[in-house]
């Protein structure tokens, strides 16, 4: 069970590094904020480690509007082929 506990540490650790740089690097690219504002810097410093919960709830909300999305367009279909039915 110990190591497994390391294991799954070592992996978050992994992860928030890898998240953490890859934030680090959008923020370095990014003009409009300057490098110098301390309250930037803090949430990139910050932010990484919430990746657990913030990664599902994103997936979660692009999941719900891509099943929006079908529905939409399922409707839309459906409106089409009655309006054609009723043309013909």
């Amino acid at each position: 069970i110990i190591k497994m506990n390391e294991q799954i540490l070592g992996c978050y650790l992994i992860i928030t590094l890898i998240i953490s740089c890859f934030c680090l690097l959008l923020f370095w690219k990014d003009n409009t904020t300057p490098k110098n504002h301390l309250t930037s810097w803090l949430i990139i410093l910050i932010a990484p480690w919430f990746w657990p919960i913030v990664i599902p709830l994103s997936i979660a909300e692009l999941s719900r509007k891509l099943t929006k999305l079908k529905k939409m367009e399922s409707h839309q279909r459906n409106v089409e082929q009655l309006i054609q039915s009723i043309g013909d």
